[in-house]
């Protein structure tokens, strides 16, 4: 398990990566991924499925940068810009636990998420089912969306 400089257990993160490997464009091969990642600070990487969704522990000095210096590799090496989005494991865990439709299954659910600097004026705020937390994440299932956190 990877320790940060303190020696404490750094966090879990997933990065999620818009448009990877998706019918035969912007093409990534996920052993190369892992290698960006790595090369970055960061520890315990693996990939899911070919989607360039990335599972890794870093810690906090690492995280602060990683969401552009993985931008930037990619675009050098693979010729693409690809927005990153990274979500402590926590974060994700507030998505899964935060559906308010239990027992209202359509077969999938679906959780958009929002890089820095997204507020949510800019989506038409609200409140509870149909708001979008400021810069974080909503979830639309059935068309509502509703706030996590």
């Amino acid at each position: 398990m990877m320790k940060d400089r303190a020696g404490e257990t750094a966090l879990r993160y997933v990065a999620l990566m818009r448009g990877v490997n998706v019918g035969g464009k912007n093409m990534v091969p996920m052993k190369d991924l892992v290698g960006i990642f790595a090369a970055a600070g960061c520890g315990d990487v693996v990939t899911y499925i070919q989607s360039g969704n990335v599972v890794f522990r870093a810690d906090d000095k690492v995280v602060k940068r990683l969401e552009s210096v993985i931008a930037k590799k990619v675009e050098e090496r693979f010729g693409f810009k690809v927005p990153v989005v990274l979500r402590t494991a926590s974060e994700m865990e507030a998505v899964v636990r935060g559906i308010p439709f239990e027992g209202a299954s359509c077969g999938r659910d679906a959780a958009c998420f929002f890089s820095g600097g997204s507020s949510s004026k800019e989506f038409g705020g609200g409140t509870g089912r149909n708001a979008i937390t400021a810069g974080r994440v909503c979830s639309d299932r059935a068309r509502d969306l509703f706030e996590v956190g």
